[in-house]
């Protein structure tokens, strides 16, 4: 399945083995690069995630940590399956109004991730 419109981002995790094996088998990226036991680079298409280990909380602010991850509405069910599959709760389904659809988990260190449909012109489409 195809990701649309994230090229990069990072996010601080706790347990880099336990993070890298959510987004290799829930989301489909692929490790391609590990630096030592603190960061790992994970590609698919031509999005990159950068995980980046830390002791403790990664975050002591109330920010929220969230990667949301474009897709193609005819990707929404098929998603929806792959996570079921893999036994990763979905927190919460969400019908936007402007048509567009959400699909929101949390990886092992509680950072959401979201996979949203795109409109057409937002994928380029006329």
């Amino acid at each position: 399945m195809r990701t649309e419109l994230l090229n990069e981002t990072s996010l601080y995790v706790t347990d880099l083995g336990a993070a890298e094996r959510f987004y290799e088998n829930a989301i489909g990226l692929e490790v391609c690069r590990r630096m030592g036991g603190l960061r790992s680079t994970l590609r698919h298409d031509d999005f990159t995630l950068v995980l980046f280990e830390s002791e403790g909380t990664p975050l002591t602010t109330l920010e929220p940590r969230l990667i949301s991850i474009g897709i193609a509405p005819a990707e929404l069910d098929p998603w929806r399956e792959r996570l079921q599959r893999r036994e990763v709760p979905i927190e919460r389904e969400v019908a936007w109004p402007d048509g567009t659809h959400s699909l929101v988990c949390r990886d092992p260190d509680g950072n959401r991730v979201e996979l949203k449909t795109q409109l057409h012109h937002e994928l380029g489409v006329a």
